[in-house]
């Protein structure tokens, strides 16, 4: 009986909590502004959930030969009826691309997205660009080296068994570039001007050559997806995962793991412009030594690094979007921790601080320390969640 007693009043007072807590929860329902409370339970259509979607398929999942009992078979109906499922969930657009197939040279499938964003814009949806196949962003899926192989991403490299220590070669064994789940594949070189530009021209010209009238109505935002400065050894991910990566580039097994910082074609002259010093005749600071000139040197360095990447790169971006009325967004890679900020982005927050819309990659539910780094870390460089004018003057 007195075990009874005690199980009906832990009960009992475990129902009292819950009454209080909705109690609570009603008052302070009852204290919003009567805007937000019906932002919350309608959201606009910029607000909702974007449904990603890497290869837009005009015919979606229906048996062969389906479409011609459809009482409206063009591209544009298939496009509506399966764009009303995204909708009818409650999500508010798509963040798309062209098909990785062909990537960004098939007319065909230039055709097909152009179609998808069309139904989009008449269904009310909004989208986002995604700018690559696959990732890390800042290679349009091989074609900036296509373009010139002096674009790839390069390395100072140590090996302190050589006579000479210090070479600059491309940075792609050990990196990030060769070591995803997407593709092993070599990588663009963001802190050299010429190759974002390339970037630029080959990805985000390419969409506004042929979806301008939609940019800043129904085209919001172009999103990237894990740039970085790549020369740095981030771990083999699972040999069980690595087995299925398709591998573009293939590895170069005389390439030896050596420790190595960033580097581009003009940074000997950028140092020099900046600090009025010989960066070559400071390289051993870069890799040993703990005295305060050592230190400086390195802090030197890594500062202009962290100026050319959120200039070059993620300044580029922001510029080429509001130009065009869109929005600039994305995430950097393993933005989560601020140890690997330096190493990946010379200075993470600097570089999300040239987003219009900055991003954070949360894969689990446990996001309170990234969310609260990324949100003070922005106001510390004055810049709010900002987006550009709407395009009045029909996409020309």
């Amino acid at each position: 009986m007195q075990r009874i007693s005690s199980t009906i009043f832990r009960l009992a007072a475990v129902w009292a909590l819950l009454c209080s807590t909705h109690a609570m929860a009603d008052d302070a329902i009852a204290q919003l502004p009567e805007l937000w409370q019906a932002a919350w339970e309608s959201p606009q259509v910029g607000d909702r959930p974007l449904q990603i979607v890497h290869e837009v398929n005009l015919k979606g999942k229906l048996p062969e030969g389906m479409d011609q009992l459809l009482p409206d078979a063009t591209p544009d109906g298939i496009a509506r009826r399966n764009l009303e499922y995204y909708r009818q969930r409650g999500l508010g657009g798509l963040v798309c691309n062209v098909s990785f197939r062909d990537y960004l040279q098939s007319e065909a499938h230039w055709a097909e997205l152009q179609t998808v964003v069309e139904a989009c814009r008449d269904l009310g949806l909004i989208v986002w660009i995604y700018d690559e196949k696959g990732y890390p962003s800042g290679g349009a899926g091989g074609l900036v080296l296509a373009t010139n192989r002096e674009f790839e991403a390069q390395e100072l490299a140590y090996d302190a068994s050589q006579p000479d220590p210090f070479v600059v070669r491309p940075s792609y064994e050990f990196t990030h570039a060769s070591n995803n789940y997407h593709a092993a594949r070599r990588y663009a070189n963001l802190i050299d001007d010429r190759a974002v530009r390339c970037f630029l021209d080959v990805t985000h010209q390419a969409y506004f050559q042929r979806l301008a009238p939609l940019f800043g109505t129904t085209i919001q935002a172009a999103f990237t997806d894990e740039p970085s400065l790549i020369a740095v050894n981030l771990g083999q991910i699972p040999e069980e995962v690595r087995q299925r990566v398709p591998v573009v580039d293939p590895l170069d097994p005389t390439v030896k793991a050596l420790p190595r910082v960033p580097w581009s074609y003009d940074i000997v002259e950028r140092y020099r412009e900046r600090y009025a010093e010989d960066l070559l005749a400071q390289r051993p600071s870069l890799f040993a030594g703990d005295t305060a000139e050592d230190r400086r040197v390195r802090r030197q360095f890594w500062s202009l690094v962290a100026d050319l990447i959120a200039d070059r790169y993620f300044g580029a971006l922001e510029r080429w979007c509001a130009e065009r009325g869109i929005a600039s967004s994305g995430h950097s890679l393993w933005e989560e921790a601020v140890l690997h900020h330096v190493p990946l982005e010379g200075n993470g927050l600097q570089c999300l601080s040239h987003m219009h819309i900055p991003g954070l990659d949360l894969l689990t539910s446990d996001g309170g320390d990234p969310l609260r780094l990324v949100d003070g870390g922005l106001a510390g460089f004055g810049r709010t969640t900002q987006r550009p004018a709407a395009r009045d003057d029909g996409g020309q």
